[in-house]
């Protein structure tokens, strides 16, 4: 009886594990980089970056970022509902850069 209950508050636990550090940081540079070599001027850049990694540290999860992840390795189809939160993320980062 005790075992699945446990179970649950691990699963629980596991669904909400925040990104960590070091992909964002890797996220980050990346954006910068694709962010520039488009056009757009450095300082942009940066504060449409950082507000993207600060919105999916908060706003997205480890498991749906691996999804995402995972997907985008394998040339597979993308899982909807994370892509949709990434989407909405960075409009909303655009929007807000100014």
């Amino acid at each position: 009886m005790l075992l699945p209950l446990l179970l649950t508050a691990l699963a629980t636990v596991a669904e909400a594990e925040t990104i960590p550090k070091e992909y964002l940081e890797a996220d980050r540079k990346q954006c910068n980089e694709s962010c520039t070599g488009g056009g757009q001027q450095k300082q942009w850049c940066a504060r449409y970056c950082d507000c993207t990694m600060k919105k999916m540290k908060a706003e997205i999860t480890f498991e749906e970022y691996s999804a995402v992840s995972k997907a985008a390795v394998e040339d597979t189809p993308q899982p909807p509902n994370p892509l949709d939160k990434l989407s909405a993320l960075a409009t909303s980062c655009a929007q807000e850069t100014k």
